[in-house]
């Protein structure tokens, strides 16, 4: 009894209440390659109202249409690899 009452208490406590999430976004990579390099950024659309309606995935061809920009992760990842390099080399 007194496990099943701390896997319960566990569950509740761990439980963060948020609930569905309400807005979506399609997150894609778009690539330029240039002499053997990828050279790709991660896109992601505007934050949208979420609905059962949205398909999980688009076709590529859908992508074109998107008003997409950088991802925000990848923004500050890749602000932080350029402040790491620019402390690197004024060394």
């Amino acid at each position: 009894m007194k496990l099943i009452l701390l896997l319960a208490v566990s569950c509740l406590a761990l439980h963060n209440g948020k609930g569905a999430p309400r807005t979506a976004v399609y997150k894609f990579v778009r690539c330029n390659p240039e002499g053997g390099k990828a050279n790709c950024v991660t896109q992601q659309s505007a934050e949208m109202a979420w609905s059962p309606d949205l398909p999980a995935k688009l076709p590529a061809s859908t992508a074109q249409y998107l008003e997409a920009e950088p991802g925000y992760e990848i923004c500050r990842e890749k602000r932080k690899e350029r402040n790491k390099w620019m402390r690197s080399i004024q060394r």
